[in-house]
């Protein structure tokens, strides 16, 4: 199983008085990375893992899903921070939201496929995120550029 981390809550609301808003630094992957990541896997199902479901990119896997072998894909919302992260830090195959906590999530000793989502800014004084792992843990990065 191929556990993904999608952003909500906070991302997705109410910011700066705009009624629906997502916060301008925590711009999320596009569900192309999700269902990409999947593929690349080889792995038959995915376990969506979200706080609840504002994400535009889960309501559209919800949809997705009914496209798909009955239990390909699964999504848990609303289950509590405690329980989210007990899951994520039990995977071994992991696609990460943009997240402050995903240096957290990689802190897990059983990960073997990561896949990571980076906004790379083109200008010049931008410099690649570094990452913690492990020798076991193959990391795969998907890039895209920022646009102004």
């Amino acid at each position: 199983t191929l556990v993904a981390h999608i952003r909500g809550g906070d991302i997705y609301g109410p910011i700066g008085g705009k009624p629906s808003s997502v916060h301008h630094y925590y711009g999320q992957p596009p569900l192309v990375y999700y269902l990409s990541a999947w593929d690349a896997s080889k792995l038959p199902r995915l376990l969506v893992i979200s706080e609840d479901h504002n994400s535009p990119v889960l309501q559209m896997l919800n949809v997705a899903s009914r496209f798909f072998a009955p239990g390909a894909i699964s999504i848990l919302y609303g289950h509590g921070f405690a329980e989210d992260l007990a899951t994520i830090m039990c995977a071994r195959h992991l696609i990460l939201s943009h997240s402050s906590l995903k240096r957290v999530f990689l802190l897990n000793a059983r990960l073997q496929h990561v896949y990571s989502y980076e906004r790379i800014d083109p200008r010049p004084q931008t410099t690649f995120p570094s990452w913690i792992g492990s020798c076991t843990t193959r990391l795969h990065i998907v890039v895209g550029l920022v646009r102004e």
